[in-house]
């Protein structure tokens, strides 16, 4: 069974088609140590991912409002217009570890990939484009929407609520029970 602990058993090489990060020769032009930072994933993690992602209630609302329902302690906005260097740290300033595995969903249903937030920073131009994007964690504790009208949103969970109530409990211990990697916010 795929979970957290052995997801990176399922990566597979580049694809012959273009991904999040452009054509395949986009990708063999990076530097071997970029590469590495960077696994394509196979069909079974891919519908681990995206089934996990929409069990976890991240997106509560559109792309245009994600996180509509307080799911979301804070939420931060920026627009992607903006230039490439603001961008950049502005997802630096989220005080995730650039050593980070995180999991990035393309245009839900398109092939995930699992890459460091370095890569997410270095790549942000590809990344944040055209197609919107969902990036998380195991953690559990934050995620990041970009919506392809040129906006993204940063979301730290949301566990001191109380309007988070019983019924949400209850789903995050089913999701315990579900999915073995996830971790409980509440607990």
């Amino acid at each position: 069974m795929i979970d957290f602990n052995n997801i990176k058993e399922h990566e597979i090489e580049r694809p012959n088609v273009w991904t999040c990060l452009g054509s395949p020769e986009d990708f063999d032009s990076l530097s071997d140590e970029f590469r590495d930072q960077i696994k394509f994933l196979d069909k079974e993690a891919s519908d681990f991912l995206y089934k996990y992602f929409d069990a976890s209630k991240f997106h509560t609302g559109p792309m245009w409002e994600p996180f509509k329902k307080k799911n979301f302690k804070y939420v931060e906005k920026i627009s992607v217009d903006e230039d490439e260097q603001k961008i950049k740290k502005w997802l630096f300033n989220r005080g995730i570890a650039f050593s980070k595995w995180v999991y990035v969903l393309p245009n839900y249903g398109n092939e995930p990939l699992m890459m460091t937030w370095k890569m997410v920073i270095k790549n942000c131009e590809l990344l944040f484009f055209a197609d919107d994007v969902v990036i998380f964690d195991e953690s559990n504790q934050w995620c990041l929407s970009y919506w392809h009208e040129d906006e993204m949103f940063f979301g730290k969970i949301n566990v001191t609520n109380p309007e988070i109530g019983y019924s949400k409990v209850e789903e995050m211990n089913e999701m315990e029970k579900k999915y073995p990697g996830y971790k409980h916010p509440l607990k």
